[in-house]
């Protein structure tokens, strides 16, 4: 409760500075010092011994309140003080002399004494016990010490009696000390800002409060005995107002209070008023009563005060701590639970409604938990936390599902801690028991994203295998079709020459069989090419037609062709690898139902709103013209769904296939910027699905190339770790028209994105950049701008990165050098796209 901070004087005062500036506050301590001691005579109506002797705890807290070490000059002061304040009531030169170094002690004493109470104890003291430890070492002792050399001074050479001239000093000069140093210490301390008066209403409370106590004192204490000498005891009537002072405006209020009532109290009783006079008894023993009255209200309403104090700063830290914690748990995104096994209660802490998508208060008990639990989850649940319960396991982690609000099930990761946690009936008797303590996260999210991660990387395995494969075989062909070419040579220049029949025979069956391997050459040409060659503009109908023919000639299936009729189905390719593409797929459905059946073949056209997963990968925005072929042979199961499309992956038996067919048809067309898609059911047929981009489509995308469009001031963020080709694109954006945000990193782009998700119109990045990749930041900015397009430059992508670009919703990838052209005419592309909407 009593503060006492102290400050070392700066290193480099001057010391006569030093020495004016103690001077100056010792001659002000010796007037007031004399003042107070004037104020106490008057109150006392020159009729000593005094009542309450303010000199010395008006001394003592001006020491802390100027923050002084301990100087011989207000030494110096406190003993003219006394001196000038004995001599004034007449007292000997050796009685004064005596006073005065009493004085001087305590005041030396009690500041060791304090200091002694703030350097060599444990500086997390609270104010109560720092107070504790001023009423005993202070008041107590030093004050005791002190009355007792002043007892001795008065009375040496006197009749008087020395107990009661040591009691009557110790407790004036003690009431002193607990109104006084208080008081000034709490009012000088400028550290503690006086919130309380804050406010206009504050203040005009504050003074309320005080005004009702002077009157409320006054009243009070200047009551005159009746007939009989008597007074009412009515000085209960002031404590509220002190109270309410202590209360509402702490240490500050209180101490201003006490010492107002106090004074006022002392001055009328002293002249035999208020409810402590009486006719019939002495005013020496009035007083006394008083002062006991005061001493225990004065130290009952400071240690008020200081509980008051250290509680509302235990609510401000617990409170700052509560709001810390539940900041981390909202950002965390977890909620705390704890259920007591005893009672079969569970408490919350955290937003669940935001976290769990729960009400809190529908999720009290065990039981309204456990029925949110999905049944199939039910049984290991249940089972961890018997065994939390006994005792048997100390924590545990598991994941199950549990219900929402909404009727929907979502998977939540739960951490469990199992503790012990004694309880007392309500007769106090110990019940022990054990509590189970954990955190909760919704990691549906997390689950679907380990799931798409996992297709991702089976997806990019496969792109991989297939890209090896593509390599190997594409190299291989171009050296066995140089050894074909010998072959198929040579050979017909022999069977020219050749004049014997089985000779003929011969060569004619050794040329045939390098053109089988021919064509077979040619086959694994095409797969291991990336692009379509030799395009032109087909009727996707007539094509169609003509293999439809074809295969009917060979095979003695039915096969039905549904083309619609009023519409062109136009597409941008080779004719030679298209008819090759249907025709395998075509033959894999015959093939498919070797009892016979029909063959469903019907061709449509689409607009695609948004990209399409098919069985590379993902189609872009766009229109498409899709041919389904329809078997309804044995159907295809899952195993054999996800290698169909490897090359020589075949089921047919030896001889009677290379596994080139659908690879083949996969290989033509992504080549033509299309896809293949699969339904099939084992023992309900398949339907393969052929997507290719419209003629009206591939038209728009080549006359978007043919011209270098510019922009409109759109803004663009720009991600690249190297500076110098990070400053060349932001040039060629600049002169294109764009205005632009460059970052070297993807963690600062992604700052800068948060702070404002609206203010880019487009995203055009790095790969390969250290923290999050340029994937991994579309990834991230797509949460909360899905309609952000973003492109992704590179001079690496490894096998499978364009198809793991499409999943991260990546727009266009260009190839690094930065290419003029092609950044222009991919922005263009995907800001037009972006503002019609379709993602």
């Amino acid at each position: 409760m009593v503060s006492t901070p102290t400050s070392q004087p700066p290193s480099n005062a001057r010391p006569d500075r030093q020495l004016w500036r103690d001077l100056g506050l010792a001659l002000l301590l010796a007037v007031l010092y004399w003042l107070l001691s004037l104020v106490s005579d008057h109150i006392a109506a020159g009729r000593p011994p005094f009542p309450i002797w303010l000199s010395d705890g008006m001394a003592l807290g001006f020491w802390f309140a100027t923050r002084a070490r301990l100087r011989w000059p207000q030494a110096v002061a406190v003993f003219a003080g006394t001196m000038a304040s004995a001599l004034g009531v007449n007292m000997s030169w050796e009685t004064a002399w005596i006073a005065s170094a009493a004085n001087v002690l305590q005041l030396v004493a009690g500041v060791a004494v304090i200091n002694a109470g703030r350097t060599h104890v444990d500086e997390s003291w609270s104010g109560l016990r720092r107070f504790v430890w001023f009423i005993f070492g202070v008041v107590g002792i030093v004050n005791g010490v002190s009355a007792t050399l002043s007892a001795y001074a008065f009375t040496t050479g006197t009749n008087a009696p020395f107990l009661y001239a040591m009691v009557t000093t110790f407790i004036a000069d003690g009431l002193g000390l607990l109104l006084l140093m208080p008081l000034i210490i709490v009012w000088s301390d400028r550290a503690t800002p006086i919130m309380m008066l804050s406010t206009t209403a504050a203040r005009a409370e504050a003074l309320l409060v005080f005004l009702a106590l002077i009157v409320t004192s006054y009243q009070i204490f200047s009551l005159q005995p009746d007939a009989f000498g008597l007074v009412p005891p009515v000085f209960y009537l002031g404590v509220p107002i002190v109270l309410w002072a202590a209360v509402r405006f702490e240490l500050r209020g209180a101490t201003l209070a006490l010492t107002i009532y106090a004074l006022i109290a002392f001055y009328y009783t002293l002249r035999d008023l208020g409810p402590f006079s009486a006719g019939f008894v002495p005013t020496s023993k009035s007083v006394l009563q008083l002062q006991g009255y005061l001493a225990v209200l004065i130290i009952s309403t400071l240690v008020a005060s200081a509980l008051i104090r250290e509680r509302r700063t235990a609510n401000i830290e617990s409170l700052a701590w509560r709001r810390r914690y539940e900041t981390a748990l909202k950002a965390s995104n977890n909620v705390v639970f704890e259920i007591d096994y005893l009672t079969g209660t569970i408490g919350w802490a955290g937003d669940t409604m935001s976290a769990l998508g729960i009400v809190a208060a529908t999720i009290t008990t065990t039981r309204a938990w456990t029925e949110r639990i999905h049944p199939d989850d039910l049984g290991i649940v249940l089972a961890i936390r018997e065994k939390l319960a006994s005792g048997a396991i100390a924590n545990a982690e598991l994941t199950y599902r549990v219900r929402r609000d909404d009727g929907q099930y979502t998977n939540l990761g739960v951490t469990v801690f199992g503790t012990e946690s004694p309880a007392t009936d309500v007769n106090g008797e110990r019940v022990g028991g054990r509590r189970t303590i954990g955190f909760v996260k919704d990691i549906t999210e997390k689950l679907r994203a380990a799931d798409e991660r996992a297709k991702l990387e089976a997806e990019l395995r496969q792109a991989q295998k297939m890209e090896a494969i593509g390599q190997l075989a594409g190299g291989i062909a171009h050296d066995f079709n140089n050894i074909l070419s010998a072959i198929l040579g040579y050979g017909e220049m022999a069977r020219q020459r050749a004049h014997e029949p089985v000779l003929q025979k011969q060569l004619d069956t050794i040329v045939k069989a390098g053109e089988r391997g021919r064509v077979l050459v040619a086959q694994i040409l095409t797969f291991s090419r990336k692009n379509a060659t030799e395009t032109a503009t087909l009727a996707a109908a007539d094509l169609l037609d003509e293999v439809v023919t074809l295969v009917k000639g060979s095979n003695p299936h039915d096969i039905v062709l549904d083309v619609p009729q009023g519409q062109s189905f136009n597409i941008v390719g080779n004719a030679t690898e298209l008819h090759q593409l249907f025709m395998n797929v075509m033959m894999n459905g015959v093939q498919a139902m070797a009892e016979g059946g029909r063959l469903d073949v019907d061709i449509r056209q689409l607009q695609l709103a948004a990209p399409m997963t098919v069985m590379q990968g993902q189609l872009p925005v766009g229109a498409y013209i899709a041919v389904r072929i329809t078997d309804h042979g044995a159907g295809i199961d899952a195993a054999t769904r996800e290698r169909m499309f490897e090359p020589f992956f075949t089921t047919k038996a030896l001889g009677r296939g290379t596994g080139l067919g659908l690879s083949l048809a996969m290989s033509i067309a992504k080549a033509h910027r299309g896809g293949i898609d699969v339904e099939s059911e084992v023992g309900r047929g398949t339907t393969f699905t052929i997507y290719l981009p419209a003629r009206d489509a591939y038209a728009d995308v080549r006359v978007i190339a043919a011209s270098i469009p510019r922009g409109n001031g759109e803004r663009i963020l720009l991600v690249d770790d190297e500076v110098p080709l990070r400053e060349l694109a932001e040039e060629i954006l600049v002169e294109l028209g764009y205005e632009t945000a460059g970052y070297s990193t993807s963690q600062e782009a992604l700052e800068a994105f948060l702070k404002d998700p609206r203010r880019f119109d487009a995203v055009l990045s790095d790969e390969v950049m250290p923290g999050l990749t340029g994937t991994q930041l579309a990834t991230r900015i797509h949460q909360d701008n899905p309609q952000l397009p973003v492109l992704i430059i590179t001079a690496y992508g490894g096998a499978g990165f364009e198809l793991r670009a499409q999943q991260a919703g990546v727009v266009a990838v260009l190839k690094k050098p930065y290419d003029k052209a092609a950044i222009a005419q991919a922005l263009a592309s995907a800001l037009v796209t972006s503002r019609t909407g379709i993602r």
